[in-house]
């Protein structure tokens, strides 16, 4: 997709010598495309180091049985801080139907390890679809994907998961090859695991920079709130608000491929004490695209 125009008076605020290069614009599609590829480092949300420990289709994979926070919440105790490697490989094949509307379909895996005090890896398995249609002040995307969880190395299923997603998103050039992405996603997931069918909205703005084939996001801040249905063991409906701030990396090596890798810090504060979790987060990934 081309980069979009720049707004209206932003020529008048450059000089002769901060003219638009074939670089700057070359940063502003790299970034648009990104999104419609669904965004750097995107977690699948199953590799949960809350559930990664439990065996699958037993009572013990049902939330714990918690009580909502009280004002005592400050006091409770949060697991130990730990580390995640999520390794990733992501391929997928687009269609620019007109300059303005692509369609992609895609499929992705994912290897998940934690450290203590959650040692059980998990991975997940899925493809879908998804369209972009730059409206030209923003860009709008739809998303529909089906996946499958596993404990290990695609060991038990866990759950087969299904997740509806759309959301808009405008990439700000900010002079030079630097861009901004500020992006609003919202969605719905449904789960065979009991319980965990959940909306899901997130909010992130990306700050990256192009040198080259190599291109640099020394910012990912996301915050993510995941509201699930009312458990009816407990009669808590669970609400989940997952932070995020990293940087990461990312080298086309060649038009079809490229290596990704982000680092960051993750924490999830929710009203059953024993979803909580904090962690570091070290996100190895590889991505084939073919665009026609």
């Amino acid at each position: 997709m081309r980069a979009q125009e720049d707004p209206p008076g932003e020529e008048a605020a450059t000089t002769e010598n901060e003219t638009p290069t074939e670089e700057a614009a070359k940063a502003v599609e790299d970034a648009t495309e990104e999104v419609e590829d669904g965004g750097w480092f995107d977690d699948a949300d199953d590799n949960d180091p809350a559930h990664a420990s439990r065996p699958a289709n037993t009572a013990s994979s049902l939330p714990a049985r918690s009580t909502p926070r009280t004002g005592a919440r400050a006091g409770a105790r949060k697991p130990t801080p730990h580390f995640s490697v999520n390794s990733s490989v992501r391929v997928s094949v687009k269609d620019q139907i007109t300059r303005a509307f692509s369609v992609t379909a895609f499929a992705r895996t994912q290897y998940g390890t934690f450290a203590e005090p959650y040692n059980r890896p998990t991975s997940d398995a899925g493809g879908g679809v998804s369209s972009a249609l730059n409206l030209g002040f923003v860009l709008w995307t739809v998303s529909l994907e089906r996946r499958t969880s596993y404990r290990d190395l695609f060991g038990p299923g866990q759950s087969l998961n299904t997740e509806a997603r759309t959301g808009i998103a405008k990439v700000f050039r900010l002079g030079g090859t630097w861009t901004v992405t500020p992006q609003l996603t919202g969605g719905y997931v449904w789960s065979s695991r009991p319980n965990q069918d959940r909306s899901r909205t997130e909010i992130s703005a990306p700050i990256g920079y192009r040198i080259g084939a190599v291109e640099f996001q020394p910012v990912i801040p996301r915050m993510t709130l995941q509201i699930y249905e009312q458990n009816r063991r407990t009669g808590i409906s669970r609400r989940d608000w997952t932070s995020f701030i990293g940087s990461g990396v990312s080298w086309d090596v060649t038009s079809y491929a490229s290596l990704g890798a982000a680092l960051g810090w993750e924490q999830r504060e929710s009203n059953v004490t024993t979803a909580d979790y904090s962690r570091w987060v070290l996100s190895p990934q590889i991505n084939f695209k073919m665009s026609f």
